[in-house]
């Protein structure tokens, strides 16, 4: 059974340890998803890759990249459909580009 520290899953070594998993582009989508439909819509769509190798090649980010930024397009059509405030949910997101930014130019070992 998992610790729970660093390492033991992908969404949490995102989102709570701040750690590079997959890509920049593919983990800032990872946040922007929690922040839009919470953990369960972001581990649908990485769920449906299946088991992901340790280290995915070019073209397994690019499917993930392009999956996870079509549900996120359709999750923030959904909230403005259903009138959820755009502004303050635009600067959330942002709260969480950065933050994912910042996990990928961190030194730490």
């Amino acid at each position: 059974m998992p610790a729970g520290g660093p390492g033991d899953e992908p969404l949490i070594d995102i989102l709570r340890w701040r750690r590079p998993v997959y890509s920049l582009a593919a983990d800032t989508l990872i946040a922007e998803l929690v922040e839009l439909g919470g953990e369960q819509s972001a581990q649908g769509v990485l769920d449906s890759f299946g088991a992901l190798p340790t280290q995915p090649t070019r073209d397994d980010l690019t499917a993930i990249e392009a999956s996870l930024a079509a549900k996120r397009d359709e999750l923030l059509r959904h909230a403005e459909e259903s009138g959820w405030d755009m502004e303050s949910m635009a600067s959330r997101i942002e709260t969480q580009r950065r933050a994912v930014a910042l996990a990928w130019t961190d030194d730490r070992p």
